[in-house]
């Protein structure tokens, strides 16, 4: 019996195709080195307590099959939900005292700190209370959850990475049959000594994905043809990105991204025009805010092959695709004007078991 279990789940970035992969589409996504961790140690009462710095606390009690939750920091919900769900689903049969903590700046948004999360959370309590439920079923089981996070929309696409690992090509399932994964992924192979460095410079505007997502899917149901039509320029793009990205053609990624970033742009614009003929937001946040715009701006003059905003945006952060000979420079330039810039690497293994004991 294991009293004592650490797991990690790496980030995610999306090269192409974020927004329009939650309507079908394809992305383009890979994992990178920056990893939540989570720690599960076996308590001898009835109790489990989380701890999450930055995010809050859950404190619940089991008895029998009843769940019952007597604390939860209102951001903590979706974990005291996929708790209640695993101990009716699988059975907790003693307490457990979880903590976590992340490389994952807690207010980055566009990294899938909640992938992450969900990934690492459940591969913690499945190995402490040997459930044997197999990671390929993982995005099935845990995408409602991330719905919830979300706004109601979510692909499930970061997945691919903070389960898998790798660099993958996704897309959702608009129908799929019980038991079926609610995502399609393949595994694009990388050549390890070809690949270049991935520059994250974050805005220091603190983006909810739900919040862009959720006006996305208001306003499309207002006016959905407009959307589709850019949907569908972003999914070609996302197809020049895989044929590049096989050839470890950098430059040619790097345009598509540039590319995929007037794209996002184009999306603002029809939402802006949708809401301000039927003022649905007063507070609209557009996907691609000055503060990204910028970021872009300076990382190209700088020389990065390509720049794009990453995740559901608003605020949040860019991604720069730049060689190893032009690190130094883009990187002294992002600090100029972003709040915090990090180096990753990208295509890093998916979630695993750290520590057991």
């Amino acid at each position: 019996m294991k009293e004592l279990i650490t797991t990690s789940a790496p980030g995610n970035v999306f090269f192409i195709g974020e927004h329009a992969v939650v309507y079908g589409r394809r992305a383009l996504v890979t994992s990178v080195n920056l990893r939540t961790k989570v720690t599960a140690e076996k308590l001898p009462q009835n109790q489990v307590v989380v701890s999450s710095a930055g995010y809050g606390k859950i404190l619940a009690e089991l008895e029998g099959s009843c769940f019952t939750v007597k604390r939860c920091d209102d951001v903590m919900k979706p974990a005291a939900e996929l708790l209640e769900f695993s101990h009716q689903t699988y059975g907790m049969e003693y307490g457990a005292n979880i903590t976590v903590s992340s490389e994952i700046p807690p207010e980055s948004g566009g990294l899938s700190s909640s992938t992450a999360f969900l990934s690492a959370f459940f591969h913690a309590i499945n190995t402490l209370y040997d459930w044997h439920i197999h990671t390929s079923q993982y995005p099935e089981l845990l995408l409602p959850f991330q719905e919830r996070i979300h706004g109601g929309a979510a692909s499930g696409a970061e997945f691919a990475s903070s389960v898998f690992g790798g660099v993958h090509i996704v897309r959702r399932k608009e129908k799929r049959g019980v038991g079926e994964l609610p995502i399609e992924t393949e595994r694009v192979k990388v050549r390890e000594s070809e690949r270049p460095i991935i520059i994250i410079a974050d805005t220091g505007v603190k983006a909810l994905t739900a919040v862009t997502v959720g006006e996305i899917k208001k306003l499309r149901e207002i006016e959905s043809d407009a959307y589709e039509e850019i949907f569908d320029e972003i999914d070609e793009v996302v197809m020049g990105g895989i044929s590049a990205l096989k050839q470890s053609d950098w430059i040619t990624l790097g345009e598509l991204m540039n590319r995929n970033a007037e794209l996002l742009e184009k999306i603002d614009e029809v939402s802006m025009e949708i809401n301000k003929r039927c003022g649905i937001f007063e507070n609209f946040v557009p996907i691609v805010t000055t503060e990204l715009k910028r970021i872009m701006d300076v990382a190209r003059q700088a020389g990065a092959l390509g720049v794009k905003p990453s995740g559901g945006g608003g605020g949040g952060i860019a991604i720069a695709l730049v060689e190893e000979r032009s690190v130094e420079k883009v990187e002294s330039a992002l600090r100029r004007v972003a709040a915090r810039v990090m180096i990753a690497e990208m295509g890093v293994e998916g979630v695993k078991v750290e520590e057991e004991e």
